[in-house]
């Protein structure tokens, strides 16, 4: 009889199905089904998307039928994950049990799912591809002799290395998932195109695509010119997609529950702090008028007119060094939130999240050159700065610049926010420390790699928070005021 190679909570034996399991199960389920041989990756994958996305229009429509819909659909899932457990057991001659497998599905699926793939990892079955089920694309280099030594590639070099292939016929060698990948990206683009003429907003179009004019430069100058030999395209293309939609999404999560500690504990310093002139806070603040703020830039605005207010009241106010103590302490607020939000929330977080889409990728093969880590890093990166990009450049609603229409402004939102490309520049900072590790000439940690990034962001953001909270406080033009907050990431 045989038994499981590790527990159902020993999630620390294995960091990128840890990674998967968390933040995409569905994907790592579908994939461990097709690696046992139980079902198809592409059925349950798409039925799971297909399922989600019912809901949600269900729920626009009706909210009753919409939860109805998807408690539905994730009873029917826990039932056949149940069931595809059982053979699972079968098929490894683990004895059954029903009865905890039911247990562990209702309060920890996930810890199941990752459970299997540690199986699977540790009886040296084949990886497969996420959702497509194939076996991953084992890069095959042109010339085995050539390493990472050979920056520059002329032309002749180039011809001979990699065939004269055209970017088509790389694409059309590109796994099944990857093809998925593109065509749903082109159909994207075109439901987005739709709406915008739709909305009568046709020149936003133009914007749309500016938007991926740094992707297709970076991957142009960085990857398909000098350094395709080193990295496959599938990979550049999932690493890309991995960073706009993982990496994005995790940060959010991530930094709001951050952010949420973050003020839990500033409310706790300002009272200790300020115990004693308790009650000059409170007059301060009360006499701002100021709604409760809800992100960074918000809290900044506040603690700035609230200092703004006060100053007012120190001209007609024979006790001024009280009021000059609650300012002091109202300054030291906004410097210390600022510094947390910059280096704990956003650097961290951002950093941390673009790093582990390649960390916890399964590769056909181990990392062995250190232009390989910089093109997968890179392009992880970018997808999450153009996810930024997009946000920040279509969520613009008034325009930054005086009497320019909305177009203008988004444009200079975008041109901002291309020229400070913190995120790239992070990236290449990272890929250098994991060549350290690759190349044998240091043994670095996950923390120490990303180290010199998180502090670089963070640098970067804390120095914008503060220039934006000083900004607002001496009411310096509207104008810079606004680069500065645009280019925060």
């Amino acid at each position: 009889t045989a038994r499981w190679s590790t527990t159902e909570f020993e999630i620390n034996r294995d960091l990128g199905i840890c990674w998967w399991g968390t933040w995409c199960c569905c994907l790592l389920s579908s994939q461990n089904s097709g690696i046992f041989g139980f079902g198809s990756n592409f059925t349950q994958a798409f039925v799971f998307i297909v399922a989600i996305v019912l809901s949600i229009v269900l729920f626009k429509i009706n909210a009753l039928l919409g939860v109805i819909f998807l408690v539905t659909a994730l009873i029917s899932h826990w039932i056949y994950r149940v069931w595809m457990r059982s053979k699972i057991r079968e098929s490894l001659s683990i004895p059954p049990s029903p009865v905890e497998d039911l247990f562990l599905h209702c309060f920890c699926p996930c810890c199941l799912v990752c459970q299997e793939a540690r199986e699977a990892k540790s009886r040296g079955l084949d990886p497969t591809d996420f959702f497509c089920g194939e076996k991953l694309v084992t890069l095959e280099p042109v010339n085995e002799n050539l390493t990472s030594s050979k920056f520059c590639i002329t032309e002749e070099d180039s011809s001979t290395l990699f065939n004269k292939k055209s970017l088509f016929s790389e694409i059309l060698s590109v796994s099944k998932t990857s093809k998925i990948i593109l065509i749903s990206w082109c159909f994207l683009a075109l439901i987005s195109v739709i709406v915008l003429i739709w909305s009568k907003r046709a020149a936003n179009i133009g914007v749309l695509l500016l938007v991926f004019v740094q992707p297709i430069l970076v991957f142009y100058f960085v990857y398909w010119r000098s350094r395709r030999q080193f990295a496959s395209l599938d990979f550049v293309i999932k690493m890309f997609i991995c960073g706009f939609f993982f990496a994005t999404i995790q940060s959010y999560f991530l930094e709001i529950v951050l952010q949420l500690a973050v003020l839990l504990f500033m409310l706790i310093l300002f009272f200790i702090v300020g115990l004693s002139n308790l009650s000059l806070l409170l007059s301060i603040f009360e006499s701002s008028q100021l709604t409760i703020p809800s992100t960074t830039q918000d809290v900044l605005i506040w603690l700035s007119k609230s200092i703004g207010s006060n100053a007012v009241t120190n001209q007609n106010d024979a006790s001024s060094d009280k009021e000059t103590m609650g300012v002091v302490i109202i300054f030291t607020v906004a410097v210390i939130y600022s510094f947390l939000n910059a280096f704990v929330v956003a650097a961290s977080v951002e950093e941390m999240t673009k790093f582990f889409v390649v960390k916890c990728c399964s590769f056909p093969r181990e990392l062995r050159e250190p232009d390989t880590a910089l093109v997968y890093l890179m392009m992880a990166a970018l997808g999450f700065a153009t996810a930024e990009n997009i946000e920040y450049v279509f969520g613009t609603k008034v325009s930054p610049i005086p009497h320019t229409s909305l177009i203008v402004g988004e444009l200079f939102v975008l041109l901002i926010r291309v020229l400070m490309p913190i995120h790239l520049i992070c990236s290449v900072l990272q890929a250098s420390n994991l060549s350290k590790n690759i190349t044998g000439l240091a043994t670095l940690n996950n923390f120490q790699i990303l180290l010199p990034a998180i502090l670089l962001h963070g640098t970067y953001d804390f120095a914008l928070f503060v220039m934006g909270f000083v900004s607002l406080l001496f009411k310096v033009n509207d104008l810079a005021m606004t680069i500065v907050s645009i280019a925060v990431p």
